[in-house]
């Protein structure tokens, strides 16, 4: 009998042990359950983080494109050129004099309508003492509008710091014509306070107005000159002329020819127009280079801004030579060099937004 419940409590206890093996697997069977679905939810949320990361991974890819051309547009842009004309009303002599009234420092007036002349003399010179050393890029000439421009040749433009020191700028052959503005880059900056021009050969010289330009001291070692334009000839002087509209004050037009008659004391006005405009046809296609602007001596440079300057053998084939941001200052020279020559007849200057386009004159340049 003792047997008999020694076995019974033996297979109860087996009985109990299997039941409480069951009930631990149910346990943890639904703890595998659980976790599973848990698995499956966070493989759900990398699912979706994946593709949040796909999407952000095109806009990075596609901004660091845009990033790389506004890069390139930046290092291919070409740094605006800031000049300051340092020779006007400055001390002066020349090898001769011609005539009393045509004395070295007409050279240096600022007027267009007067001239320096020399005798006819062996090796002819003129200079100018800046008062101190300056970095200077570059060196205009106007010559006589009325004559004997020929004259002007075999040139050679000299800087230095002293009379014993002077190095070449540039050489002109020749021989000019009348009245043309005459451009020499140095290639590169020169220190000096001295500028001469002297000619190789015996002759005449005699120029309208000499004019010297340095860079803004703070970029003078920053930018190099990259071109040696030799000669350039304004094309614009006197050409036919359009503009978007035209200011009357007491009777008198502000009319588009005034941009182009060669007096700084004239200007062309328009209204306050929508996309204001000044376009000037030059009768024939030249190779443009470079185009300069005048703003009013006494009034209203910041009215010069957002502007193209646009050239084209035809108005309705333009290629944007120069955009200009500015504002610019009263009384203001503004020099644009094309990013490449341009073959055009047509110039048009459109300041882009709502505004009065006024301005002294324009010049346009053309490699001749």
């Amino acid at each position: 009998m003792f047997m008999i419940k020694s076995r019974l409590c033996h297979i109860l206890a087996t009985f109990l042990f299997v039941k409480e093996l069951f009930t631990v697997g149910d346990v943890v069977g639904k703890e595998i359950n659980h976790n599973t679905e848990r698995l499956e939810d966070i493989s759900a949320i990398l699912k979706d983080n994946t593709k949040k990361l796909n999407v952000n991974s095109d806009k990075i890819n596609r901004n660091f494109k845009m990033l790389e051309h506004i890069l390139k547009f930046l290092k291919d842009s070409k740094p605006e050129k800031r000049l300051l004309e340092v020779a006007k009303g400055k001390r002066t002599y020349q090898s001769s004099i011609w005539n009393p009234l045509y004395p070295s420092k007409l050279a240096v007036d600022g007027r267009l309508d007067t001239i320096q002349h020399t005798n006819k003399e062996q090796l002819p010179f003129w200079v100018v003492d800046l008062g101190k050393i300056y970095d200077i890029e570059r060196i205009e000439v106007y010559n006589r509008p009325n004559c004997c421009g020929k004259r002007l040749r075999d040139l050679d433009i000299l800087i230095g710091p002293y009379h014993n020191a002077m190095k070449l700028c540039a050489h002109y052959a020749g021989p000019s014509h009348t009245g043309d503005h005459l451009v020499f880059q140095c290639g590169g900056v020169l220190p000096g306070r001295y500028v001469k021009l002297m000619m190789r050969t015996t002759e005449y010289l005699h120029a309208k107005d000499g004019h010297i330009n340095l860079k803004s001291i703070l970029k003078a070692n920053d930018e190099n000159i990259s071109e040696n334009t030799s000669h350039l000839r304004e094309v614009a002087y006197g050409k036919k002329s359009y503009q978007s509209s035209t200011f009357v004050d007491n009777g008198t037009p502000y009319s588009s020819n005034l941009a182009v008659d060669g007096n700084m004391d004239t200007f062309m006005h328009t209204h306050s127009d929508n996309y204001p405009h000044w376009e000037v046809d030059l009768g024939k296609n030249y190779q443009i280079k470079r185009v300069e602007i005048y703003t009013r001596r006494n009034c209203c440079g910041k009215r010069t801004h957002d502007l193209d300057i646009s050239v084209g053998p035809s108005q309705n084939k333009m290629s944007l030579c120069y955009h200009y941001a500015g504002p610019a200052k009263t009384g203001a020279h503004l020099i644009f060099d094309c990013q490449r020559t341009i073959n055009g007849r047509y110039v048009n200057l459109t300041i882009k937004g709502k505004e009065m386009f006024n301005i002294a004159e324009v010049k346009v340049y053309a490699i001749v």
